[in-house]
């Protein structure tokens, strides 16, 4: 029976290729989403398994597609619907909500699979890459990113390139932050105001915000959006503030550099955490009220007054 089906999806797919078979003209096409799982690779005219970089990221390939081809869970719910009422009904259970919720349906072997991405985490491969017939060797990855105006429009995906990936592993780590709903809206809230004030903010791979403000300096912002936390996300902030300081004075080209660290909150349950980096580190904190208005602690006034100026 199997085979009969995939013969028959197969036959009609080569129809369609073949101009035997009409498609309508508007549809919606959401192959895109497959580029997500870094797993396929998308063309104009295919979808095909990518290539593994080297033989630890094919080897996770393959755990991942024998992960997929494993998963047989079915939803029945609606199987015995036979009214616009029962339909609703089960709906309104939300069972149908939760058959989508992987994390909870799919077994943890089979979500660890196709979440965890091992590869990234490992040694950067020195050794010379085989790409088809040609030998390839690693490329550099730069180690700076140009800046770039900060847009609410989303930047255009580059094609995927998994060896980028694996050289750059950091950058998949920020990539997944940036995913974080509180971590966009603390983005959001500063990008607008610095643009109150005058300021053109603008970003890179490895900096949230950047702005130089008109007349007072430059400021580098590392939002962290607290999490499980906080105490380790502002260690984690505090020394990515101080790396792109150093990395990117070159580029930013002043001798007034101020690093701004953005909480979701007041820090006050961490008593100590506020002297600590604003004297001792001379690093700013600052939050958002429910106006979207930045505040920060006294210490940090003389510093972030320029924040209030406006243009």
């Amino acid at each position: 029976m199997w085979i009969s089906l995939i013969d028959t999806v197969a036959n009609t797919l080569q129809d369609i290729r073949d101009g035997k078979l009409g498609y309508p003209i508007k549809y919606e096409n959401r192959f895109h989403i497959l580029r997500h799982t870094e797993i396929f690779s998308l063309t104009r005219n295919s979808i095909h398994f990518r290539e593994g970089v080297n033989e630890a990221d094919t080897n996770q390939l393959i755990r991942q597609i024998n992960a997929i081809v494993h998963i047989n869970n079915v939803f029945q719910g609606f199987d015995y619907c036979s009214s616009e009422n029962e339909l609703q009904d089960v709906i309104a259970s939300g069972e149908w909500g939760r058959y989508f919720d992987g994390v909870k349906i799919l077994n943890s072997h089979i979500v660890e699979a196709l979440t965890q991405d091992k590869v990234i985490e490992s040694t950067v491969p020195s050794e010379p890459l085989l790409t088809g017939t040609s030998l390839t060797i690693p490329q550099h990855i730069p180690e700076i990113y140009a800046f770039r105006d900060r847009t609410e429009k989303l930047p255009n995906l580059n094609p995927y390139d998994r060896r980028r990936e694996i050289a750059d592993p950091e950058i998949t780590k920020i990539k997944l932050q940036r995913r974080n709903l509180v971590h966009k809206e603390l983005i959001d809230k500063m990008e607008s105001w610095l643009r109150n004030i005058g300021a053109n903010p603008k970003e890179n791979e490895h900096i949230d915000l950047f702005a130089k403000i008109p007349g007072d300096g430059s400021f580098i912002f590392e939002m962290k959006s607290g999490g499980d936390s906080l105490l380790e996300q502002i260690r984690k902030g505090l020394s990515q503030l101080y790396e792109y300081r150093y990395r990117y004075r070159s580029v930013i080209d002043d001798p007034h550099i101020s690093l701004c660290l953005v909480l979701p909150e007041n820090p006050i349950t961490i008593s100590w955490v506020t002297d600590y980096l604003c004297n001792d580190r001379e690093i700013n904190i600052c939050w958002f009220d429910e106006q979207n208005t930045p505040l920060w602690p006294d210490i940090c006034t003389a510093r972030m007054a320029v924040l209030h100026k406006k243009s």
